[in-house]
């Protein structure tokens, strides 16, 4: 499998976020992964590096500050199309919920959702989607 340039894991729990990006190393996914905690960081971080940010995003649903799906929402009206964007929202609960909302208001935009903790196959089948977008 080609490696992506890079993964980026949005997810407010930092043992979580550092246990996925051990994971993606192991895997040699990625020429470089990166987590960030604090979804508001993120934010600016995609809309300050719109071209550089990452090839792969692995956004966690259910985070205090602000939700994935809140995010999301954020994320385009600060002027990051989805569409430019390869994000696969993973969450602990897998909320039928949850998972409609991906389903119908998102389903255009993302490249999955997933349970976590993120597994290798998933994370194969991301960046097989990646590369085919």
């Amino acid at each position: 499998m080609k490696k992506v340039k890079k993964i980026l894991i949005i997810d407010d729990d930092a043992t979580t976020a550092f246990l996925h990006q051990r994971l993606l190393q192991c895997m040699d996914v990625a020429e470089e992964i990166e987590y960030i905690t604090d979804p508001q960081q993120a934010l600016e971080y995609l809309q300050n590096n719109r071209s550089s940010a990452a090839d792969l995003i692995f956004l966690d649903v259910e985070m205090p500050q602000m939700d994935g799906f809140q995010f999301l929402d954020k994320l385009e009206a600060g002027g990051v199309p989805l569409k430019d964007v390869s994000i696969v929202m993973h969450t602990a609960s897998m909320s039928p919920e949850h998972k409609k909302k991906a389903e119908t208001l998102y389903s255009e935009k993302l490249k999955g959702f997933v349970q976590k903790p993120l597994r290798p196959e998933c994370i194969k089948e991301a960046i097989s989607r990646v590369k085919s977008a």
